[in-house]
């Protein structure tokens, strides 16, 4: 079980934010191309962020339209600049956040001057200082490759730069962020975004395509996908938690980006937004080129089908009044055979105590993956997580 829980800070929209994201980021590098070490941890892209002489760890997120940081960090702020409605992955409604101006940031050769920067509560509890929404550089005609295996990241402001590099075109909507089509095998037809702000494959709007597709002529055969389901919840927004829902976890036999192929991969179903996420980059790097309006995928294998193989996991956690608990829990799964319950507390893991959920996020997960476990009544579970 390589993941254990979904955390994601994206997806802002704001009139107001686009309409002057060029008239406040000034990139004082022209015709430049940089390589930079990345690193690749839990599922998610980290990158060096230099402001003020001192280096800060972002986390590189395609899902977001500006950059965010801690409340701890507000010393970063060169001057307030108002307040700005967000909204988050779990369509929680706009939020006003408090806007600024950052400091002259430094990412390698690049300069930054002026960009825009919004804050969120540090009770989130994370261990990066601040999110680097793409945006904020594809908007300003920067292109660049992501590579998870090499951890490296290629900017540049040339255009045409990877015209000869080989792959598959995923076409993107230019308004909406790095929005890309996809379909599911014996299901709906849609639009995801690419985010490599959340730690999974894909997650899937339940309104707009479950539930058609649970309706159509293949219903049959897309029911056979379903592994599990529950009520819960378990992702993290910038507003925090998402309600209780309902969550549907799938293997998709078939998901289809243009004529890029992912056999057998994991898939939740929610109430918040359709995702392609970051574990996509475990399988092939990623070229983003703004001035093309495209992705283009390069598979490490070669081929256009990836054989992914992976079911979804069995489990699911929260973090609310200090705890880490179980919020949801596949029934059929030989955690539950093990004697686990949904509210059942997390307490050691691998033999490491945890004081909060970052103790848990950034643990080493070992092959064995023991844990203990309270239960309502006190009693200590140990239990192996593989």
């Amino acid at each position: 079980m390589k993941f254990l829980l979904i955390v994601i800070f994206t997806l802002f929209e704001s009139t107001q934010l686009k309409a002057e994201q060029n008239k406040f980021f000034v990139c004082k590098e022209k015709n430049f191309v940089d390589t930079i070490k990345i690193t690749y941890e839990n599922d998610l892209i980290y990158i060096p962020i230099t402001i003020n002489n001192t280096i800060y760890k972002f986390m590189l997120d395609t899902g977001a339209s500006i950059i965010i940081l801690n409340e701890k960090q507000r010393n970063l702020m060169k001057e307030k600049n108002g307040k700005i409605r967000v909204g988050d992955t779990n369509n929680e409604r706009r939020k006003e956040l408090e806007q600024g101006i950052l400091h002259e940031m430094t990412l390698g050769k690049i300069h930054i001057s002026d960009a825009k920067c919004c804050f969120i509560n540090d009770s989130i509890l994370v261990r990066y200082d601040g999110i680097l929404g793409v945006s904020t550089l594809i908007t300003n005609g920067i292109s660049f490759k992501i590579d998870t295996k090499k951890n490296i990241i290629i900017l540049t402001d040339i255009k045409n730069y990877f015209k000869n590099e080989q792959g598959y075109d995923i076409k993107y909507n230019s308004n909406k962020l790095l929005d890309i089509n996809f379909s599911m095998s014996h299901g709906c037809s849609g639009t995801a975004r690419f985010d490599t702000g959340a730690n999974l494959f894909i997650t899937i709007n339940k309104k707009d395509y479950f539930d058609k597709s649970i309706k159509g002529k293949d219903r049959e055969l897309f029911k056979k996908q379903i592994i599990w389901k529950d009520y819960g919840a378990n992702k993290f927004g910038i507003h925090g938690i998402e309600k209780t829902d309902e969550h549907i976890f799938m293997q998709i036999n078939e998901l289809k980006l243009n004529n890029l192929i992912l056999k057998k991969i994991p898939a939740e179903i929610t109430h918040g937004h359709t995702l392609i996420g970051c574990k996509i980059l475990e399988h092939g790097s990623i070229i983003i080129n703004p001035e093309m309006h495209k992705l283009k995928y390069q598979p490490y294998n070669f081929c256009d089908t990836i054989d992914i193989n992976e079911y979804p996991r069995d489990i699911t956690y929260t973090y609310e009044k200090g705890k880490i608990s179980i919020s949801m829990l596949n029934p059929n799964s030989h955690l539950f055979k093990q004697g686990l319950r949904k509210g059942d507390c997390l307490i050691e893991y691998n033999g490491i105590k945890f004081r909060n959920i970052c103790d848990f996020l950034y643990s080493k997960k070992d092959a064995d993956n023991k844990a203990k476990f309270q239960n309502a009544k006190g009693e200590i579970i140990d239990i192996i997580l593989h």
